[in-house]
């Protein structure tokens, strides 16, 4: 017997069913759990020194600190996506894990001109370094809310399974 009979495929677009796992997603207690787990408490070293009065934090968003935090999420994100089980993500997995992918390529190349220019503001104050803490944030939000738990509930799966 094969397994490819309980695999569910979606006519969905891509974008649709994003969307609605977002809303799902948003809804979630698991989603805000770990979202404050990567981005409040993960980021802890580049805000909590210059909150603390430190001498030697010169700024919040320090260029270099901000690199090292920024490359560790970002290959977090892409071993997860890439090492995911076939049945966290039966939709579209190859979309995903094309923009992920192609997204931790730019966004280190963002965090490595951050560092280059120093954190120097493009416009309105906005430098590399917010740039790419802005876009990594949404290539997680992508990669986090693209899996099968946030599929919407059907009434197989309040019953417990195929019945």
């Amino acid at each position: 017997m094969s397994d490819d009979s309980n695999t569910i495929t979606s006519s969905d677009s891509y974008i649709k069913s994003t969307g609605i796992r977002c809303v799902n997603a948003v809804c979630a207690l698991s989603f805000w759990r770990e979202f404050i787990a990567y981005f409040f408490l993960g980021s802890m070293g580049l805000w909590l020194p210059p909150f603390l009065g430190a001498s030697s934090a010169n700024a919040v968003f320090d260029p270099m600190n901000v690199l090292t935090f920024g490359l560790v999420t970002l290959f977090i994100i892409l071993e997860a996506r890439l090492f995911m089980d076939k049945n966290d993500d039966a939709k579209s997995p190859g979309v995903t894990k094309l923009i992920v992918l192609l997204g931790v390529i730019l966004l280190c190349i963002g965090y490595v001109k951050g560092v280059v220019t120093n954190g120097i503001p493009l416009l309105w104050g906005v430098s590399w370094v917010h740039i790419s803490l802005f876009f990594t944030m949404l290539v997680w939000l992508l990669n986090h809310v693209n899996t099968s738990r946030y599929d919407p509930k059907g009434i197989n799966e309040m019953l417990g399974g195929s019945v």
